[in-house]
């Protein structure tokens, strides 16, 4: 059976070791039922991961594409609305660049939006009661660059970034934001139900 969708993660980046994302592209390939859904991707934290994405030849398959990404100090799994057409961070990526502020492609527009119903999204993530946010800003480092390269191409009808909090074992105390093992395997089954 043909995977229907696409999810992304990210290899581990900064002071951080390991990146949930890239567990949870794990825990798909461990899933039997996750596994005839979801292909997976791992992408390096560098602003050029687009490419990665966008080089594949077997796009056409997938009726949804989610990318992940880890947002560490958020207490909620955010449904991205916006991928902003700027970069600023003084956060170097996995090669060591620290691309000058300002836009990422100039004569484009200063923001794409997603075309899914994350409304509906965010609704049925709630009747599960996992915490979920629509955010209006995936942030000015790799995240947000992957995803307006993607908004900005003939995926973005059905591409959707979604930024997970670190897992409870990345957290000091409980009361660090963080989010549990089951909630993160819980929004892997719910994504794979087509929304």
């Amino acid at each position: 059976m043909s995977s229907k969708f696409l999810i992304t993660g990210f290899e581990p980046f900064g002071e951080d070791n390991l990146n949930p994302t890239q567990l949870m592209l794990e825990w798909v390939q461990q899933d039997p039922q996750l596994y005839s859904v979801f292909e997976t991707q791992l992408l390096p934290v560098v602003y050029g991961a687009h490419e990665k994405v966008l080089a594949r030849t077997d796009l056409d398959q997938f009726e949804r594409i989610y990318c992940l990404g880890l947002a560490a100090g958020r207490s909620r799994i955010s449904l991205e609305r916006v991928a902003l057409n700027w970069i600023e961070s003084s956060q170097p990526d996995n090669n060591g660049i620290v691309p000058q502020r300002g836009a990422i492609e100039p004569k484009l527009p200063t923001a794409l939006f997603s075309s899914l119903d994350l409304e509906k999204i965010k609704d049925r993530l709630l009747s599960s009661n996992l915490p979920v946010e629509i955010s209006l800003s995936a942030g000015g480092y790799v995240c947000n660059h992957l995803y307006f390269h993607l908004l900005n191409s003939s995926l973005r009808e059905r591409t959707l970034f979604i930024h997970v909090p670190y897992l409870e074992s990345q957290v000091n105390t409980s009361s660090q934001p963080h989010a549990t093992e089951t909630q993160l395997k819980q929004l892997l089954h719910i994504l794979a139900t087509d929304i």
